[in-house]
């Protein structure tokens, strides 16, 4: 069966008996149960449905607050955004003394502050003095208030891992880890696993240091579908917290007055792909159009938003087609959903995004097309039509077509009426969880936790540092029980880190001094220890008397510095790799001039990632920056490359790579290459235009995963299953070549915990 059409009911959610608050409506009972939980709790996590009002249940608790500052931390910009506004408009109305900031790292580069001897401030800086003085930064402030933080993952993970700016580390991670007393993580169903690590530590540290202690802190996770395995570290590290699920709600509660928040919904499910189905039938979009109604399309690939763009605006419909994707510029995104009846859009509006529309009395958004890879996505897509909370008019059904692999088609009943979590559960046993990467969580979180430890450490007095050593073994205790490494082992790993990033500095700056002089030595040791464990003479190295080894390491030093640095600088990235939220360390960003509007509706340029463009896009390069400024306007300052997109390349080709090793043998790369995350120099594209394909030159060595054939199925499966991908790459040795899959960044590291933590599990099936 290609197709199935069912019925979902409406969505109903309790008022609360009680108005404690004085509100001008009273609360959903989910609200107030969040807001009386809060008070006995140092976390809460509410999972209500999306579109029942999850915001306004944390809002609650700043009725509480005296002279507390908030962090309020939301995925995208986007939401920030949004999420800003919606929080003014409530502490507006309820005449709540907060100040309400929107904190991102595009905002940070807005504010133009000169410092006393003339020279802009660094991003960092600001960012010390917003928490410290608002009133430097917003001139309306014009009395001292406590102050809503409300910011990104990426900017508290830069602030709390102490790896912002080293100038400002200390100021920082104490105003993260101390300034804010009430906590709330929206969509916290997002992260995967290196991200929710990052707050794990978070709430670890304030534990540890008494935050919670008298119910001074309080935290409250928002998710409408949250992970078991979250709850099981909360346990670990002891916080007491409740759960504000559906499915626990009291008895006596089925009394109580209901209010509709969310519409009926016929659902299509289709097997086939989005912009293939859309293509033969459009009139699934065009006839809601002409009737009045109003949608969105939703899908986790550009690719397949722009084909789809495409074939609606060749059905007559470029009109009435706003776009939210990565490529388009804020003020188009921010006009997309009231200037035209049909949005389409990437994986932004996923996140917690509402669909406003000025003065409509029925729901926001009627009809919604989307697809689909895991159950969660599904759950956050189909959330995005039918929401009625606030509405006068709930009359109205909606309709939602749905494009979708796997098995659900064979667990539903043809024109039956589902009940939502009765359905919802359906739809997670079919199509399965995204790979969180869990796994990371027992391998590599522990370092990429311990750097900020480590940076304590050195500030702590002596006296007191057994308490950091302490501090890791709590860690320690909830990420990897299992591990049986040290503090010290650890402590070494960060040092050694330390002491490369010195030694690459000090050459290209030409520094020198006795400290930086012990960090040479100390590099040129391990890179000749390295050698000889290439060699195969790693015993012999390890005897040399030690006047031997002084003479040796000293004409190193003489003669071949730039081989030091080199290889010092192959060992930094992978572990600099760690500590950066998104996995985005290797992207590329190119100019694009876009004459024949294929990302953007108005305008003619934008920017986005090279890889991308080179897949997707027939394209001529623009030689200069200055030929792209006349043709745009714009000097691209932050792009590496300028092109002119022409058309969609039709069919998309794949990114690939070559690599040559530089004469060794197959056996010798594979020993210094193929164990888990490493660093490659020397990275080319292939089959593309030849001033391109040394694009990655400019990064230098680059944080890389490489897998064998062997591994290919376990490797895809984990792939596939998080919506990743490899490039293949082909490396040529002296005795041959030979390809393997690629993966980029320091998504080399999520990959590589999970491969190993498959092979854990297979083993020990196997011993049983």
């Amino acid at each position: 069966m290609s197709e199935i059409t069912i019925n979902l009911n409406a969505g109903y959610e309790k008022i609360s008996p009680t108005n404690e608050l004085g509100l001008k409506h009273p609360p959903l009972y989910h609200q107030q149960r969040t807001y009386d939980a809060l008070k006995t709790n140092d976390l809460v996590i509410n999972t209500y449905n999306t579109g029942t009002g999850k915001t306004r249940a944390a809002l609650l608790q700043l009725f509480d607050l005296k002279n507390d500052n908030v962090l309020f931390i939301a995925p995208t910009n986007e939401l920030i955004h949004q999420h800003a506004n919606d929080i003014r408009e409530f502490v507006e109305e309820h005449g709540l003394d907060f100040y309400v900031a929107e904190v991102t790292g595009q905002k940070l580069r807005e504010w133009e502050v000169i410092d006393d001897p003339g020279y802009r401030l660094r991003n960092p800086r600001k960012l010390h003095e917003l928490i410290q003085n608002p009133s430097a930064y917003f001139p309306k402030v014009t009395r001292q208030a406590p102050l809503i933080f409300v910011t990104n993952p990426d900017i508290f993970y830069l602030c709390f891992y102490s790896v912002y700016s080293k100038l400002d580390t200390a100021n920082l991670f104490h105003h993260f880890l101390q300034d804010f007393n009430y906590i709330v993580v929206d969509e916290f169903h997002y992260y995967n696993a290196k991200q929710i690590a990052n707050f794990l530590m978070f709430f670890i540290l304030s534990k540890e240091f008494g935050y919670f202690d008298n119910n001074k802190r309080k935290v409250c996770l928002l998710s409408a579908t949250p992970d078991e395995k979250v709850l099981a570290y909360l346990d670990t590290i002891g916080l007491k917290y409740e759960s504000i699920s559906p499915n626990n709600e009291p008895i006596e509660s089925n009394s109580y007055e209901k209010i509709q928040t969310l519409s009926e919904v016929e659902l299509t499910i289709h097997s086939g792909k989005m912009q293939n189905l859309l293509k033969a039938h459009p009139e699934w979009i065009s006839d809601p159009l002409h009737l009045g109604k109003e949608g969105a399309i939703i899908s986790s690939f550009l690719r397949t938003i722009n084909e789809i763009k495409q074939t609606l605006q060749a059905a007559g419909l470029r009109e009435k087609i706003g776009l939210i994707t990565g490529a388009v510029a804020t003020d188009e995104r921010r006009k997309a959903t009231e200037s035209f009846p049909l949005v389409l859009a990437t994986p932004t509006v996923d996140i917690g995004y509402n669909f406003k529309k000025m003065d409509k009395s029925r729901q926001n958004i009627d009809f919604v097309c989307f697809d689909a890879l895991y159950g969660s996505e599904f759950t956050q897509r189909i959330g995005r039509t039918g929401r009625l909370l606030g509405k006068d008019d709930t009359t109205h059904a909606s309709i939602a077509h749905a494009f979708v692999q796997g098995k659900l088609h064979t667990q539903l009943q043809p024109e039956k009426t589902y009940d939502r979590r009765e359905f919802a559960t359906l739809v997670k046993e079919s199509l399965g969880e995204d790979n969180q990467f869990y796994h990371y969580i027992q391998s590599y979180a522990v370092l990429e936790a311990f750097y900020p430890l480590y940076e304590l450490y050195r500030r702590t007095l002596e006296e007191r540092q057994d308490r950091i050593k302490e501090l890791f073994e709590t860690i320690q205790q909830v990420f990897a029980p299992q591990s049986d490494t040290t503090f010290e082992e650890m402590f070494k790993k960060i040092q050694w880190h330390v002491t490369y990033e010195i030694v690459i500095n000090a050459f290209k700056d030409n520094t020198y001094n006795d400290y930086i002089r012990h960090q040479w030595e100390r590099t040129a040791w391990s890179y000749c220890r390295y050698q000889a464990w290439m060699k195969g003479e790693l015993e012999t190295f390890e005897q040399l008397p030690k006047e031997k080894e002084k003479v040796i390491l000293a004409t190193l030093l003489k003669n071949n510095r730039s081989e030091i640095v080199a290889y010092a600088e192959q060992k930094y990235t992978p572990i600099q790799s760690l500590f950066n939220f998104r996995g985005s360390d290797i992207g590329i960003r190119c100019g694009i001039y876009d004459p024949n509007h294929l990302f953007q509706n108005t305008a003619k340029h934008t920017e986005y990632d090279l890889f991308h463009v080179l897949s997707h896009y027939e394209f001529i390069i623009i030689p200069t920056k200055e030929k792209y400024h006349e043709l745009t306007g714009d000097w691209g300052n932050y792009c590496e490359f300028f092109v002119q997109a022409n058309r969609l390349k039709t069919p998309p080709t794949r990114v690939q790579f070559n690599y040559d090793a530089g004469g060794i043998d197959r056996e010798s790369f594979e020993r210094q290459h193929c164990w888990g995350p490493t660093a490659l120099k020397g990275l080319r594209l292939e089959s593309v235009p030849l001033e391109m394909q040394d694009a990655l030159k400019k990064k230098g060595y680059i944080t890389c995963l490489l897998s064998k054939r062997e591994n290919q199925y376990a490797l895809n499966n984990i792939l596939e299953t998080r919506g990743q991908f490899s490039y293949p790459l082909n490396v040529t040795f002296n005795d041959g070549q030979q390809e393997y899959q690629l993966i980029l960044g320091s998504q080399a590291f999520l990959i590589h915990a999970e491969l190993q933590g498959k092979w854990k599990e297979k083993d020990q099936t196997a011993a049983t």
